[in-house]
């Protein structure tokens, strides 16, 4: 090979593949930020739709309480008027 006889050859040969190693090196190193990244807004956006739902339950749940204690006061007058629901 003519990097063997050719020391000038071979220091630029390992250059290049340090170089490139260290490029693959920030492109692997890019793309796990990318995914950490994607991860976090993933997760952050279960998290505000979980946090979301928890909400809309709790208030579906306080207005049916709401009506059934409307229900129970009109059907207590009903039976005060002596109709029976």
């Amino acid at each position: 090979m003519i990097t063997q006889t050719n020391h000038t050859l071979t220091n630029a040969a390992e250059s290049l593949f340090q170089y490139n190693s260290d490029d693959i090196i920030r492109q692997r190193c890019r793309a796990r930020e990318d995914y950490e990244r994607h991860e976090r807004t993933v997760n952050k956006k279960i998290q505000d739709l979980t946090q979301a739902l928890e909400e809309s339950e709790n208030a579906r749940i306080q207005t049916e309480q709401s009506y059934q204690q409307r229900i129970a006061v009109l059907e207590a007058q009903l039976q005060a008027h002596g109709i029976q629901p």
